[in-house]
């Protein structure tokens, strides 16, 4: 299952999307997407720094931060939709790679 939240507050932070994918029962894989406009985001050194410790921040609190600007949102909306499903898909399916992996060794250990 996959969920996506306009406006979604991470601790300190609120990012565009958060993107909510359903791996196992009470786990999931968390996605931050931000759409950044050159004006606020890309004009000034202290702009990619602040960004930088956005997407810092984020991950420390599990979250896989993605980026687009306004101008590959405005070009192809499509393909950035892609790139969130293609990165859901590879999270979960690492995930679950690893879940089934513990499952492997729990039966092993009992066996």
């Amino acid at each position: 299952m996959v969920f996506a939240a306009p406006q979604r507050v991470i601790g300190q932070l609120r990012v565009d999307f958060g993107v909510f994918v359903n791996v196992v029962a009470n786990e999931e894989v968390r996605i931050a997407v931000e759409c950044d406009g050159r004006k606020f985001h890309e004009q000034e050194e202290h702009q990619v720094a602040r960004d930088k410790g956005r997407d810092h921040y984020a991950q420390l609190a599990g979250w896989r931060p993605l980026r687009f600007t306004g101008s590959e949102i405005w070009r192809n909306a499509a393909k950035c939709a892609t790139e969130v499903a293609a990165l859901a898909r590879k999270a979960s399916s690492q995930f679950s790679s690893k879940a089934a992996r513990i499952f492997n060794q729990v039966v092993e250990f009992r066996g």
